[in-house]
């Protein structure tokens, strides 16, 4: 595996967020700095995925999700409009998709004691997080935002059900790559969970970098846990 280009990617990361914790980003010479980082570790991730893929092509739907990740943060990043928030977040939704089809060509989730216990733990959360998202949308004029959300709140759910669900089926997924999807899907789900909240109930400080790190640490959990997977399959 090319460990080198993913811990490459992983210090840009971790420039990213340094920038973010440290800086006022209101001078611009820093602002583009920020972006620049923060692109180019997902690039880099993207690029270290994609070059797996060419050797095992079942990786190339979970780069192409990562690429759908891209695409969102360069909107984030460079969007001037309002309406930008919601076309990035959108283009999580392929990338949710394709992590879930992707891990579905390994396993087809048993529903054990363990899986059932998980099932019910995220329908509670997330069924909790939309009542208390939900309430602070105003229906008449806001009705797509609230489509939006029950979209999107559907997706990530489920795609944070999968990556639990792996822990709960037999011992050949009990071993770092559950792990590191596991702790992925969940630090993906408290980011987007953390920047709903932060845009629709109460903001708090320092929000931008809580969401980066949060996001940042998810989907490097899942793609580190994906490649890892395939390697483990294939030895």
């Amino acid at each position: 595996m090319n460990y080198p280009l993913f811990f490459l990617a992983f210090v840009l990361t971790l420039i990213d967020w340094l920038i973010l914790l440290l800086t006022d980003l209101k001078i611009q010479k820093i602002a583009l700095s920020e972006k620049f980082f923060r692109l180019a570790s997902f690039l880099t991730l993207f690029i270290w995925i994609y070059l797996h893929s060419q050797i095992q092509p079942v990786l190339l739907t979970f780069a192409i999700g990562i690429g759908f990740c891209v695409l969102s943060i360069s909107i984030t990043l460079f969007n001037k409009y309002p309406q930008g928030i919601i076309f990035s977040k959108l283009s999580l939704i392929p990338f949710h998709f394709a992590f879930t089809y992707g891990l579905f060509q390994f396993f087809s989730p048993q529903l054990n004691l363990p899986a059932n216990i998980v099932i019910i733990l995220i329908t509670v959360t997330s069924v909790q997080v939309f009542l208390r998202l939900s309430s602070s949308i105003n229906l008449p004029q806001n009705g797509s935002i609230f489509g939006f959300l029950i979209l999107f709140g559907i997706s990530i759910s489920f795609l944070l059900l999968v990556t639990l669900l792996t822990y709960t089926q037999g011992v050949a997924w009990r071993d770092r790559t559950a792990l590191f999807l596991g702790l992925g899907g969940t630090f993906y789900y408290a980011s987007e969970v953390a920047f709903a909240w932060n845009s629709l109930i109460h903001p708090f400080q320092k929000a931008e970098a809580f969401h980066c790190i949060l996001f940042s640490l998810g989907i490097f959990g899942l793609a580190l846990g994906i490649v890892t997977k395939i390697v483990l399959v294939i030895i």
